[in-house]
């Protein structure tokens, strides 16, 4: 990591840069050991990389034009921007792919420059082994959910609304109370388990909460976190939560469960952004009253 948060992998390859260069830019071998795109890689295009199990990051392609390829990205969506540059450069007849990832937002701390980090890590090492082998190297599915959403509020303000009033946006079994009162949340999808009961709720930090959720009729749990933190003058809600692995039910379901929390947790953050954006705006036009 350099000053600044910036995010600096380099990941030799054992192919020509040509080789390289398309397997960063062909739809066909981005999905050998990345994800799957919704479209090609162009300039001006925006495009979905989707890795199939919930997850997805929303590109606005910038510049496709060898050695380098540079798009801002937003993971779910939601996230804060990152603008990344993918470099391929030659090597003594292999190459180099360098990764840059750098914040396109405000407020990038240490810990979450290191967790880029590490996922960047892993996925040129995925390209490196598509590239050695020519086999499909991407992973199959996550095992933890993180899920992140920009508010249009201070961190103060934030942290008030998407807290303390958890149930207009949280998904609770009981419309009318808060998630300190709430005994279990629901997952109104017509799939079964629809109930996970609510236990060990506690505190770990202004306006940070934890908890776990255990699905009716399996005995596990997950561990599931929300937190509402300070990004330059704004702020961010994440939601993250792990343990699906460990579930005493079949790979298949583990994943199914997986699915279906990513895709409730991005309607949940949806949810409190629309919050967030109604009270500022009824802040602002309170403040152009005065």
């Amino acid at each position: 990591m350099r000053e600044g948060g910036i995010v600096v992998v380099a990941a030799p390859t054992p192919v020509p840069s040509d080789d390289a260069w398309r397997a960063l830019t062909e739809r066909d071998r981005i999905a050998k050991w990345l994800g799957t795109l919704s479209g090609d890689l162009a300039p001006g295009a925006q495009v979905r990389l989707d890795f199939g199990d919930g997850d997805f990051f929303d590109l606005d392609v910038e510049h496709v034009v060898a050695p380098s390829l540079r798009w801002t990205w937003r993971f779910m969506g939601g996230a804060p921007p990152n603008a990344v540059e993918l470099r391929v450069d030659d090597r003594d007849g292999e190459s180099v792919v360098t990764v840059t990832d750098r914040d396109a937002g405000q407020g990038r701390d240490r810990d979450e420059a290191r967790g880029l980090g590490e996922g960047w890590r892993d996925f040129t090492a995925r390209l490196q082994c598509y590239l050695a082998s020519g086999e499909a190297s991407r992973y199959d599915w996550r095992s933890r959910i993180d899920v992140a959403m920009e508010l249009p509020l201070d961190a103060g303000t934030a942290r008030r609304l998407i807290i303390g009033d958890a149930a207009r946006w949280l998904p609770l079994a009981d419309s009318a109370a808060n998630l300190i009162a709430a005994n279990a949340l629901i997952l109104a999808d017509d799939q079964e388990p629809a109930t996970f009961a609510i236990s060990g709720l506690a505190g770990t930090g202004p306006a940070s909460v934890r908890f776990d959720l255990r699905p009716t009729g399996i005995a596990g749990t997950l561990d599931t976190r929300i937190a509402v933190a300070a990004r330059g003058d704004a702020a961010t809600l994440a939601i993250r939560q792990s343990g699906f692995r460990a579930l005493p039910v079949d790979d298949a379901a583990r994943r199914r469960l997986r699915e279906r929390f990513a895709a409730a947790w991005l309607a949940a953050v949806q949810r409190a952004r629309a919050l967030a954006e109604g009270r500022a705006a009824d802040g602002a036009q309170g403040a152009a009253a005065d």
